[in-house]
């Protein structure tokens, strides 16, 4: 089941693909879960389990710098 599309900063529609079934572990191997363009709403987000997270980037959305204040406290809690 695909999400529903994510306005980006630009007006722009992206379409989430969560990835739910992860392959099956190996033995001593580091799973990483890799994520980006979230614009608030990693909330949102079923994360499936990893041993690193790397967000890579464009988690808000706010012009302005109290708007911005607001967003990097709401993901850092997350």
């Amino acid at each position: 089941e695909l999400l529903p599309p994510l306005l980006t900063a630009d007006g722009h529609k992206q379409q989430v693909i969560p990835q739910l079934n992860p392959p099956q572990r190996i033995p001593g191997s580091v799973r990483l879960v890799l994520l980006s363009d979230t614009h608030t709403h990693h909330s949102e987000l079923d994360v499936p389990e990893g041993d690193i997270l790397i967000h890579a980037g464009d988690y808000a959305l706010a012009r302005t710098s109290a708007g911005r204040l607001r967003e990097k406290q709401s993901f850092d809690e997350w």
